[in-house]
């Protein structure tokens, strides 16, 4: 071949290359050009492919013809490329290039596309001749750098795809979003807003807001201070979080807004916008508004009903003490009249006798009434904060004894057996001595009463850092679905429109009250049938120093 047509060929050759960004309409047109050109019957262009372990293979990325029979001689030649190369393998074995072999009659060219793989030429006699070979040397390059402006195309290509897709998921979560997005440049100009953010303002569409907005610190808040105050801490902080603003709408009326935003800083790390989100709160405020209203209310009602209550209980309890007292005068005369009267007809006997018995009924009813004022108005004084305390040391031995004390004729009276198992010197709480009997003295008293016949009985002993005091009843017990309520105001076992009622409904209530101001706790187990256990526990005092 002579060097004129040599020279034209190869030109033809390289003007085949790199007509296309796309690799393989490039290669597709390189790789026709290279066999119609050279008389070749096959051609294979190679990508080197870097490995997990720092190796390099060579794999095919185009070939002519497409499908390689599986036992042909040209992917014979194909798979004798050697893999897995390390790096100082890999630069011998690219120096070893251009190489040749005879298979079967052909020639197997393999030469370097320097920077890119390999290309794999496969031609019948003639071969080429050294010049041509040397020659062939910068068109391979001029087709590796096309294969290298493909590549870099197609992997250009990815990621313009992957942005334009995380584009579009943050326009899409931007333009969907139920919390208002905007953003803003320094001066107060609405830059972008998403709709949600439009429809918090009054308008039917981002662009209205943006273009109906110029100034946010005069026409957005409604107190300028507010908007100085929302820089400021941008500026000192670079983000704020739910800053709450006043602020008007398109038609003039107002709301309000909670704002988290952050500030945008150039490449300079001045900055250059806001950013952030928006979320209409007037509803919150409204109802945050109204519950200090009803708050308000509720003191102010409880405090008049402390009032009417201490009223009503003192008026109450005058009349009540004249009652009782005539009522016990009336009672004992007519015992002394009935003890002395000698001759006395059963009829008037009769009467008589049925004079005392309304008697006692008027002053059991009297006295039962003086308790439940005498209860209301203690529990008034401490819902109110009104009640009194003398906290000190106490002995809650001492406690116990004088309450055991106090109701001993309460349970000989009702023949139900009190059974005590209290330590000896137990450990000194803080609290009210008066309060603490009150207290012990009201669940031993609901004991007596709830049980017809068995035992009762009184315990206290430490457990942990406090004082546990138990009173438990063979009674009636308290139904499962009465044990939360029992500590109400006002609630009795039983059916209060039937049965007669054994108190005030007011005990237990004081009694939680009391406990609960000395940081202890009380409450109730109970099996219905066999009884109940009514305990307390006080925090154990540390003594003085």
């Amino acid at each position: 071949m002579s060097s004129f047509l040599r020279e034209r060929i190869f030109y033809e050759i390289a003007m085949g290359i790199g007509n296309s960004l796309d690799l393989e309409v490039m290669l597709r047109e390189a790789l026709s050009t290279y066999l119609r050109k050279l008389n070749c019957l096959a051609g294979i262009v190679l990508e080197n492919r870097e490995g997990g372990d720092e190796t390099t293979s060579f794999e095919s990325v185009f070939s002519i013809p497409k499908r390689l029979k599986r036992k042909s001689v040209v992917r014979e030649s194909l798979e004798s490329i050697p893999c897995g190369l390390s790096t100082g393998a890999k630069s011998d074995f690219l120096l070893s290039l251009p190489m040749q072999e005879c298979r079967d009659g052909l020639r197997h060219y393999l030469m370097e596309l320097p920077g890119y793989g390999l290309l794999l030429l496969v031609k019948s006699d003639p071969g080429f001749s050294l010049p041509e070979l040397k020659a062939l040397a910068p068109i391979n390059r001029k087709l590796a750098g096309a294969c290298l402006a493909c590549t870099a195309n197609q992997r250009l290509q990815r990621e313009i795809l992957v942005r334009e897709a995380a584009e579009e998921k943050y326009r899409s979560i931007f333009n969907n979003a139920v919390e208002g997005l905007y953003q803003s440049s320094m001066d107060g100009v609405l830059l972008e807003v998403n709709p949600a953010f439009a429809r918090l303002l009054g308008f039917s569409s981002p662009r209205e807001a943006v273009e109906g907005y110029t100034d946010l610190g005069n026409e957005l808040y409604v107190h300028q201070g507010d908007r100085d105050r929302f820089l400021g801490r941008l500026a000192a902080r670079g983000q704020v979080s739910a800053f709450e603003i006043e602020y008007r709408r398109k038609d003039g009326s107002t709301g309000w807004l909670s704002l988290s935003s952050r500030l945008v800083r150039d490449e300079l790390g001045v900055p250059s916008s806001i950013e952030g989100m928006a979320e209409d709160i007037t509803s919150r405020r409204q109802a945050l508004a109204a519950l200090r209203e009803a708050k308000l209310e509720a003191e102010r009602l409880s405090q008049l009903k402390s009032s009417i209550i201490s009223m009503v209980s003192h008026e109450l309890r005058t009349p009540l003490t004249s009652i009782l007292g005539f009522s016990k005068i009336t009672r004992k005369r007519i015992l002394d009249i009935f003890e002395h009267a000698t001759g006395c007809s059963d009829e008037i006997a009769s009467h008589l006798k049925r004079i005392d018995t309304n008697t006692q009924v008027v002053i059991s009813e009297g006295e039962r009434l003086t308790e439940l004022i005498n209860n209301v108005l203690d529990l008034a004084k401490l819902e109110a904060g009104g009640f009194e305390w003398n906290m000190v040391q106490i002995s809650m031995n001492a406690i116990l004894e004088h309450s055991i004390a106090a109701t001993e004729v309460l349970f000989q009276e009702s023949g139900v057996e009190l059974e005590c198992t209290i330590e000896a010197d137990l450990p000194p709480v803080l609290g009210d001595r008066d309060r603490m009997i009150q207290v012990v003295i009201n669940l031993l008293s609901n004991a007596a009463k709830f049980t017809e016949a068995g035992i009762v009985k009184l315990g206290a002993r430490v457990e942990d850092e406090t004082l546990v005091v138990e009173v438990a009843d063979t009674g009636v017990g308290v139904p499962p679905d009465e044990v939360v309520l029992i500590f109400d105001k006002f609630r009795q076992l039983g059916n209060t429109l039937t049965d007669k009622p054994k108190g005030t409904g007011l005990g237990l209530p004081i009694c939680k009250e009391i406990v609960e101001h000395h940081n202890g706790r009380i409450w109730v187990e109970s099996v219905v049938g066999e009884g109940s256990v009514f305990a307390f526990s006080l925090p154990i005092s540390s003594l003085p120093d």
